[in-house]
C-alpha cells in the first residue's frame, strides 16, 4: 500500500514474531526499508515495554483502515486541507466522533492553531489526552494517506485536496502546547504528564511553549507575589527587559517599594541584553509558575 505506519511500529511487531516469519516479511519490502527495520530490530532492548506491541498493532491497523478508504468523487481543483479549514466546527466534530485518536490527530494537524484548539475542546474528555499525545508525533508523511483521510472526513461533513506540508518538531510542540493551553488546569496537567511518561523529549519541547511570560498577567496579585518571592531581583530585571508595559506595571505593583527600586536600578545598569539571556531569565520564572500550578497553589484558569 502507498500509505505506511511509522517504522518504529513495524519494527516492534516484527520483533515479536518468530525470526523466520519476520524475515519472510522483510524479504517482501524494499531493500532500504528492510535494512532500516533490521537495524531497529537489532538495536532494540531484549524485551519490549509494556503495551508497546498493542500500541504498534493499533497504529498499523489505523493506517491500513485509512488507506483502504476509497476516496469520494471530487472535482479536479478541490483542496481538502483548505476545505477542512473552512468546515463548520460542529460538522467537523460530528464527522470525527467515533474515529480513532490517530485519525483525529491527523485532521487537527491540518487546521490552524486556533481552530485545532477549539476542536480539541469539543471532543469527548476521554479522547482529548490521547489526541494531544499523538499530536506530538510526526504526522504521516505520505500525501496520499493525508489526502484520503481529508477527503473521507470532508465527505462525512459535506465539504472537499493537497495536504499541508509536514510540520517540524518545534511546530508540533507549539501546536500541542497551544491546544493544551485551551484545556482547563486538570486536563492540561494530566495530558502533559502522560506525554512526559511516553515521550519525554517531545514533552520537554511542549513544556517550553506551554507557559508564556505574558501568562503572569493572568495570575491574581497574591499568587503573583508568591512567584516574585521566589525570584532573584536581578533575574526579574533581566526578564522584564522589553516586556509589554501592562505586564511590567503589574509586576511592579506587586513588589515592595525597595524591591521596585532595586529592579529599576538593575535594569539601568545592565543595558541591552542578548535575547538568549532574557529568555533564560523568563524561563526560570515560568518554571516557578508551572511548579506552583502543578501543586495547586495557583491557576491560570481564572
Amino acid at each position: 500500500m502507498s500509505a505506511a505506519p511509522r517504522e518504529e511500529a513495524v519494527a516492534a511487531v516484527l520483533r515479536a514474531l518468530p525470526a523466520d516469519l519476520a524475515e519472510r516479511v522483510l524479504a517482501r519490502l524494499s531493500p532500504g526499508v528492510a535494512t532500516r527495520l533490521r537495524s531497529r530490530i537489532r538495536s532494540a532492548p531484549a524485551s519490549a515495554p509494556a503495551g508497546q506491541i498493542d500500541d504498534a498493532l493499533r497504529e498499523i491497523a489505523d493506517v491500513q483502515r485509512i488507506a483502504d478508504r476509497p476516496p469520494p468523487v471530487v472535482g479536479p481543483n478541490d483542496d481538502p486541507v483548505k476545505a477542512l479549514r473552512a468546515a463548520a466546527p460542529d460538522r467537523l466534530v460530528a464527522a470525527l466522533l467515533g474515529e480513532q485518536p490517530r485519525t483525529i490527530a491527523v485532521v487537527l494537524s491540518c487546521l490552524d492553531q486556533t481552530a485545532a484548539a477549539d476542536l480539541l475542546k469539543r471532543l469527548p474528555p476521554a479522547v482529548r489526552p490521547k489526541v494531544a499525545l499523538l499530536l506530538g508525533r510526526p504526522a504521516p508523511p505520505n500525501p496520499d494517506l493525508l489526502g484520503r483521510l481529508a477527503r473521507a472526513v470532508l465527505d462525512r461533513c459535506r465539504a472537499g485536496a493537497a495536504p499541508a506540508p509536514p510540520p517540524t518538531a518545534d511546530d508540533r510542540a507549539r501546536r500541542v502546547a497551544a491546544m493544551l493551553r485551551a484545556l482547563d488546569r486538570t486536563e492540561r496537567l494530566a495530558a502533559l504528564k502522560r506525554l512526559e511518561e511516553t515521550d519525554p523529549d517531545t514533552a520537554a519541547k511542549v513544556a517550553q511553549h506551554l507557559y508564556q511570560f505574558e501568562d503572569l498577567l493572568r495570575v491574581e496579585g497574591r499568587q503573583l507575589q508568591l512567584i516574585l518571592g521566589e525570584t532573584d531581583l536581578k533575574t526579574l530585571a533581566m526578564a522584564l527587559q522589553d516586556a509589554p508595559q501592562p505586564l511590567t506595571a503589574k509586576v511592579f505593583a506587586n513588589l515592595s517599594t525597595r524591591a521596585r527600586e532595586t529592579v529599576a536600578e538593575e535594569s539601568s545598569l545592565m543595558g541591552t541584553l542578548p535575547k538568549a539571556k532574557v529568555e533564560a531569565a523568563r524561563a526560570g520564572i515560568l518554571a516557578v509558575l508551572r511548579r506552583l500550578e502543578e501543586e495547586g497553589t495557583l491557576s491560570l484558569d481564572g
